[in-house]
Parts: C-alpha cells; structure tokens; sequence
C-alpha cells in the first residue's frame, strides 16, 4: 500500500520496491517500452524502467481521479477533479495536450482499441 512492489510471477520472489512510488493510486503499465507509470496521493507520475527497476522522467500533474493509456501511441491520460484531462509522454515535461472535458471530476477514462477515439 505505501510503495509500488514489482514480482517475479514463475517463483514469486520481489524484483523491485519502487520507494520512489509512495501511496500509489493509479498503475499503468506500457508493454512495448517496458515502463510502469504511476500517479500517488502526491500527484506526480512518474515513470520507472521496469527492466532496470531506475526512474526515468517525473511530472507534477495535481490530484488525478483516474489515468488511461493509449496503446498504440504510449501516451498515458491523467483525468483531474476539476474536469481537465492532461495527455503525457515520459519524454516531454509538459502535458502534451489539456482538454476541458466536464464541469465536474472524472470517473474515468480510456482509449479505443484502433487509438482514434478518447472517451471520458
């Protein structure tokens, strides 16, 4: 519950704490380029090689009521209490795109399968 544990599924046995993720809230994981992204009570991302168990990039994004990720492209969107969704890329330090998306906070987000359409 405090930290991000990473394990090995044949044996069981911990590869990884992820100290750097405290209290995480929300988990994503991006296959293709081996990275888990997370969103604490803190409100950052953050975003560690998961091979190398060592952190790559962190952005403070603000409190996050929900996180999707968009497979085809990677890029991780952070859906805010106060309606706004953030798309991030590990790569960047600023969002890369915010959308105004409701009055009120999210429930939740994600992508269709093809990566076209963004629903929230």
């Amino acid at each position: 519950r405090k930290y991000v544990y990473i394990y090995e599924t044949r044996t069981g046995a911990e590869v990884h704490r992820l100290a750097d993720h405290l209290e995480p809230e929300h988990l994503e994981f991006l296959p293709y380029h081996m990275l888990l992204a997370s969103i604490g009570h803190s409100g950052y991302l953050k975003y560690i090689d998961v091979s190398m168990g060592k952190s790559i990039s962190q952005h403070r994004v603000g409190p996050t009521a929900c996180l999707s990720q968009n497979a085809h492209s990677a890029v991780l969107a952070s859906g805010q209490n106060n309606g706004v969704v953030s798309f991030w890329s590990p790569a960047q330090s600023a969002p890369l795109a915010k959308l105004l998306c409701h009055r009120g906070s999210l429930a939740a987000l994600c992508f269709s399968q093809d990566g076209n359409f963004f629903i929230s």
